[in-house]
């Protein structure tokens, strides 16, 4: 396919209007379409701009979609091609770390709902599963969140040392996991009730606690390992007083 770009054509000069009235008057007047069009910077032959960012955003159902969709999906838009879409995701992305850089410098995470909350704007892949461990300080404050797996679209399997690996690097006195399904269904599956247990038993060796285990969706559903009785809280560690 052609994707050269036709030099001080119709669309090109609509491009330089938009680009001219966004700097006048700001981004806040211009729309979604428009919005994604000027991160695009230009079409291709056969597709203005306008048309390839009103079918990136009609891909993904919209801004909303936008913020969960990775360059592999955006990929998928005819014309728009891998440069362009990991353009959309590092957007897309650069917006998801700011709303969450606006909470409190140390979120207190005391309950799987806060931990739900707190994480459902990490979703950046719908489609695939991915495993996060929540390091708390002794207040269950967060200090670190590091991704530690990411899996198919049905499966997620990971072992005690990685998760315990990233809770003791960042100093953590207890910490909680999160995970997502792609599906939608928050219910945790035996595959991840067994893969918790065995991570609470190594984490309760050690001496730094799992204080649950969160399961959410891309709809902000969610499941708690510890509200289900398969998390045991530690009956004499400090921190079981604040969190559930």
């Amino acid at each position: 396919m052609n994707h050269a770009i036709v030099q001080n054509s119709p669309t090109q000069r609509a491009c330089r209007r938009l680009r001219e009235h966004a700097w006048a008057y700001g981004l806040a007047t211009i729309d979604d379409t428009e919005l994604v069009a000027l991160v695009l910077g230009h079409g291709i032959r056969g597709q203005p701009v306008m048309t390839l960012a009103r079918n990136a955003l009609e891909h993904v159902g919209g801004l909303r979609g936008l913020t969960h969709s990775g360059a592999g999906r955006l990929s998928g838009v005819s014309g728009l091609g891998r440069a362009k879409a990991l353009r959309l995701a590092a957007c897309a992305e650069v917006g998801r770390r700011c709303a969450m850089r606006q909470r409190a410098p140390k979120a207190a995470l005391d309950s799987a709902a806060a931990v739900a909350q707190h994480f459902c704007v990490r979703i950046a892949d719908p489609h695939q599963e991915h495993l996060w461990v929540a390091s708390l300080d002794s207040g269950n404050h967060l200090c670190g969140i590091r991704r530690v797996a990411h899996g198919g679209a049905h499966a997620l399997v990971i072992g005690a040392r990685e998760v315990l690996r990233a809770a003791l690097h960042d100093g953590a006195t207890a910490f909680v996991m999160v995970h997502n399904h792609p599906s939608g269904d928050s219910r945790p599956s035996d595959a991840d009730i067994e893969m918790t247990v065995n991570i609470a038993r190594a984490a309760a060796v050690i001496g730094v606690p799992l204080l649950d285990h969160v399961v959410i969706t891309v709809e902000g559903r969610y499941s708690s390992l510890l509200e289900l009785g398969i998390v045991r809280l530690p009956e004499h560690h400090p921190q079981a007083h604040y969190y559930g």
